[in-house]
């Protein structure tokens, strides 16, 4: 029902464009930061035998969240998706979307490659390291454990690339790094934003 759409709507019909978009949409119930990502035995069979390309956009979008909170979402819930598109049976592209920043700590005058850094960090054992660690010990050691990161959110994205590079053995994978998401230049229409995060809530006022 979003303005996303107003095209689709205008070109084939609203009742036409509802009752297609309905063939094509299969909504399941799931949840990133629980095992399996809390899908039911029923809708992950579904998955691994019909879906052929995962896009994993779901991040939590906050520069102040907690260690804890950014590692079950960002790196656990990201981990947890991968490990599905790992078992699909006939997987032609998993994309992993990830952010510009992941290679923010480095030295200011930096020539930033397209590739990934520090690719031989053992970041399970430090992953398992910060999230035994309690609230307290965490808030007086966060500036050494980022270690030049301003934020837990570029933190987390930038631990679960190397842990992808790591893993995904034959997988066909790619990752994307967009900086700041804006407002759509042509489609659907001129100017169209749906969210207030980061850039949105400038463009949006």
């Amino acid at each position: 029902n979003t303005e996303c759409f107003s095209r689709c709507r205008q070109i084939m019909g609203a009742e036409e464009f509802l009752a297609f978009a309905m063939k094509k949409i299969v909504p399941i119930q799931g949840d990133l930061i629980q095992d399996g990502c809390g899908l039911s035995d029923i809708d992950r069979e579904l998955i691994l035998n019909n879906v052929q390309i995962i896009i994993n956009s779901a991040a939590s979008v906050s520069f102040d969240d907690s260690l804890h909170d950014s590692i079950n979402m960002n790196y656990f819930g990201s981990m947890r998706m991968f490990d599905i598109g790992k078992s699909i049976k006939n997987l032609v592209a998993y994309c992993h979307v990830s952010t510009a920043y992941v290679n923010c700590n480095m030295p200011y005058d930096s020539m930033i490659e397209e590739e990934i850094y520090n690719k031989d960090q053992d970041v399970e054992r430090l992953v398992s390291k910060y999230i035994n660690m309690s609230p307290l010990e965490i808030k007086e050691k966060q500036a050494e454990i980022l270690d030049g990161y301003p934020n837990t959110y570029t933190f987390t994205k930038a631990m679960t690339e190397r842990s992808i590079l790591k893993k995904r053995g034959d997988m066909p994978c790619c990752i994307l790094r967009p900086a700041m998401v804006g407002c759509s230049m042509k489609e659907p229409f001129p100017g169209w934003v749906d969210t207030i995060a980061a850039m949105g809530a400038p463009m949006f006022f």
